[in-house]
């Protein structure tokens, strides 16, 4: 349809990739006291300038924390970061929809996080939470984000 209706033509290709990063690696790290938990994640960033800095939230995007840089060769070069974070579960976690709350087959509950990243680019752009759709399909740019069972 879109071929037939000259959508192709009138809509110019993508020369340069947005910015955008991804959560590859979520784990939960444990502490002496049950209710304080560690989350280290790792992931990369891409931009076609230098990335200059990655954050992770794991409140749904209210608020961010900056992730380190572990590796960056400058410009069209993937960024690896990681970071650790600590959640505290209290009822605020439950009721503002941090936690997703699932009960397995043998009757277990199990308590799931989501935890997003987004990228800065050396040229001031950020990575949006939401992609804006494309006709041609390409070139995803949403917040990236991976679920890990606290």
């Amino acid at each position: 349809m879109a071929e037939s209706e000259g959508w192709w033509s009138r809509v110019p290709s993508m020369q340069l990739l947005a910015c955008n990063s991804a959560v590859a690696d979520v784990r939960r790290s444990f502490s002496p006291c049950p209710d304080d938990i560690g989350i280290k994640a790792r992931g990369y960033a891409y931009s076609y300038c230098p990335i200059s800095r990655v954050e992770i939230s794991i409140n749904n995007g209210k608020t961010w924390e900056e992730a380190k840089i572990t590796y960056q060769e400058g410009e069209r070069s993937w960024a690896l970061w990681e970071a650790e974070l600590e959640l505290i579960l209290d009822d605020d976690a439950e009721m503002n929809g941090v936690l997703v709350i699932e009960e397995d087959n043998n009757g277990r509950v199990k308590r799931k996080m989501t935890v997003l990243s987004r990228a800065v680019d050396s040229s001031g752009n950020e990575q949006e939470l939401d992609c804006k759709w494309n006709l041609r399909g390409v070139g995803y740019c949403g917040a990236g984000g991976r679920m890990v069972e606290v």
